[in-house]
């Protein structure tokens, strides 16, 4: 959705990725994201989706990020403690050095580095920040 580009409403996870060689760069939404709404409900992240969050949001009128934008500014009455963000992530593939799950050649995944963060999803600017990550490697 175009009106909602903020980490908030992403699951927890990679939303663009690149593999160069054995390197995998990742950009993922990450973060907890807790408020408390006027009336005092309590909102605070238990597990990765974003479909919890969103309908709470939503009950309480929440549809958007000009609306979201000002609970996280603690505006309205608001008190926002945590929020999310897209952070670049680079992860090495690497074969198991122990058999897993019966696999000699089980691939495991090491993170090896992660950076910058931004808060909106934006295709095309996250596109370009995977090729400079690929292009520094």
């Amino acid at each position: 959705m175009d009106n909602r580009k903020d980490a908030v409403w992403f699951d927890t996870g990679p939303v663009a990725s690149k593999r160069n060689n054995e390197y995998s760069y990742e950009i993922w939404a990450n973060g907890t994201f807790a408020t408390t709404a006027p009336n005092g409900d309590r909102w605070k992240d238990r597990d990765s989706f974003a479909s919890g969050r969103i309908q709470w949001l939503e009950e309480r009128g929440i549809k958007d990020d000009e609306a979201l934008h000002r609970i996280m500014n603690n505006e309205d009455g608001w008190d926002t403690d945590y929020t999310r963000w897209f952070e670049l992530i680079i992860f090495e593939e690497k074969e198991a050095s122990v058999p897993i799950l019966g696999r000699e050649d089980y691939p495991v995944r090491v993170e090896i580095g992660s950076g910058d963060i931004a808060h909106e999803y934006d295709k095309e600017s996250f596109e370009e920040w995977l090729d400079l990550a690929i292009a520094d490697e």
